[in-house]
């Protein structure tokens, strides 16, 4: 009885880590295809000077906390975009203030008519000088990250949206990139285009995303308490197998889903591993000890898969192949 419960624990842990395997090798081609893609993209200066002339981005910031927060959205090269900051006064009014007299913003009205509704009566600031045209504050009384949301879209002068919380920053490349692939010639129109958050652990799900803002006015504006995922459900999109934001603070390592699986799998094997030994069971022991090997294997090849994804998506992350290769045999069973 023991050998065939044995025999099933064995060949499910092997089901297991195959499709663990195919999980990660189709990830890692998605994102390397993406980066090919993207290169190809770019090479053809035409076509991305012709999808910047005619396409307006509006990035809408929920909740932004300091000027240095402000400052970095707003140094992006590409030119036809604004950044809809949208901030409540009743937790911080000396940053409303510091922002008025830096950027000579001046009080607007808020348009009544909009195409969504907006509880409560927001305030709507605008710069008088040129340079600073691109930002716009809102200052309300935050009642939710939807809502914040909604009245970026309300006022946004462009037909795309990016809605972004606080701790959430674009990378240099990723309005061009966007707007390259909103341009791509294909059957179906996309309502979305989302892509991942730097930096990115596979099966991760964070997302940051693109949106057609007639597509969210048809569906009523954003709601709920994870308003960006409710609003892909109710969409039609695509994902780019790229980082095109980076999050403020990083999360701890353990927290990978992919990383925690492994181990638990590891432990279980290794556990039986002792009490066959315990107890003198040596052909159990030996088939624990292969189980163990088989889960150390593959968290290696996934590791070494991860780091080479890591290699050829991070430019700054240039630490030379050999000291990675030993350091990643030192912490073999880390995933990157």
């Amino acid at each position: 009885m023991s050998e065939n419960l044995l025999f099933g624990f064995s060949v499910a842990i092997v089901g297991a880590l195959v499709a663990i395997l195919i999980a990660v090798s189709i990830a890692a081609t998605r994102i390397l295809a993406a980066m090919r893609k993207g290169r190809m993209l770019s090479a053809c200066h035409g076509y991305g000077s012709e999808a910047m002339s005619q396409t307006g981005v509006s990035v809408v910031v929920s909740g932004a906390q300091s000027e240095r927060e402000i400052e970095e959205r707003l140094s992006s090269e590409y030119w036809r975009y604004e950044v809809i900051v949208v901030l409540d006064s009743t937790r911080d009014g000396r940053l409303l203030s510091r922002l008025c007299r830096k950027y000579s913003m001046i009080r607007v009205s808020f348009p009544t008519d909009g195409d969504l509704k907006i509880d409560g009566v927001p305030l709507l600031y605008r710069s008088r000088q040129r340079r600073y045209r691109r930002l716009v504050l809102i200052d309300r009384l935050h009642r939710s990250r939807a809502d914040d949301w909604n009245c970026g879209v309300v006022i946004a002068s462009f037909d795309c949206i990016i809605p972004l919380e606080s701790d959430r920053f674009l990378t240099s490349e990723a309005l061009p990139r966007w707007v390259m692939e909103l341009h791509e010639t294909r059957p179906v129109r996309s309502d979305f285009i989302s892509a991942q958050v730097s930096p990115t652990h596979f099966f991760d799900r964070r997302r940051v995303a693109m949106f057609s803002r007639m597509a969210v006015v048809r569906t009523g504006g954003f709601s709920g308490e994870h308003p960006r995922m409710q609003m892909m459900r109710c969409l039609r999109g695509r994902t780019l197998c790229l980082p095109l934001a980076m999050a403020k603070l990083r999360r701890r390592r353990s927290s990978n889903p992919l990383r925690q699986l492994l181990m638990t799998m590891g432990a279980l094997p290794t556990t039986l591993l002792f009490v066959s030994l315990a107890v003198q069971r040596w052909e159990l022991a030996r088939a624990a000890l292969m189980l163990v090997v088989a889960v150390y294997v593959t968290a290696l090849f996934i590791s070494t898969i991860a780091l080479r994804v890591r290699l050829a998506l991070d430019e700054e992350y240039c630490e030379d192949r050999s000291v990675s290769l030993r350091r990643l045999l030192r912490c073999s069973f880390r995933v990157f």
